[in-house]
């Protein structure tokens, strides 16, 4: 292929690439058209409750973030689980403790949910505000993590919330 030919077929598939954009913007634009159309039908819903997420209270927060940290200190048993299973099942072994109640499916699901959480929901910054917070050995407070992170205050608190909120989303529970 010559120097000429390779050039065209990089413009065509630039072209391509630009079309299928203004296409997707199009679709987009005609979407909230659609929108706005039913919200006056409707009786118009203002743009702030078109949010990610809802508005909620101080109380309502403090409940997810509970919850949330809850699931978080449980992933450091799962995940140190999941490690002995693995382990055992190098060895070919069942397991070296009685096992009392059979919860091992929901804890695998449970694990691999949150890790997905983890890796896939939240920017490099949230995940390392929640994995100093939340997943180090021993429990951190928010002003050595923000001083750690040489963080503002108001920007790692949003973040932080902004990270609990993504969790409790990916996690279901909201």
């Amino acid at each position: 292929m010559d120097k000429g030919t390779m050039q065209s077929g990089w413009w065509g598939l630039l072209a391509m690439h630009g079309s299928l954009i203004q296409q997707r913007d199009i679709k987009i634009s005609r979407t909230l058209c659609d929108v706005k159309k039913t919200n006056s039908e409707i009786g118009g819903l203002q743009m702030e409750q078109l949010a990610l997420f809802p508005e909620i209270t101080n109380e309502e927060y403090k409940k997810i973030q509970r919850e949330v940290a809850k699931a978080l200190f449980n992933y450091r048993a799962l995940k140190v689980r999941m490690i002995n299973q693995e382990e055992c099942a190098a060895e070919n072994i069942s397991s070296p403790f009685v096992e009392i109640r059979n919860t091992k499916k929901i804890k695998d699901i449970k694990y691999i949910q949150m890790k997905r959480a983890l890796e896939h929901a939240l920017d490099p910054e949230q995940r390392e505000i929640i994995e100093r917070k939340y997943l180090n050995n021993g429990l951190m407070s928010d002003k050595a993590v923000k001083a750690q992170l040489m963080m503002e205050n108001n920007w790692f608190y949003t973040q932080k919330r902004h990270a609990i909120m993504v969790l409790a989303e990916a996690l279901l529970i909201i």
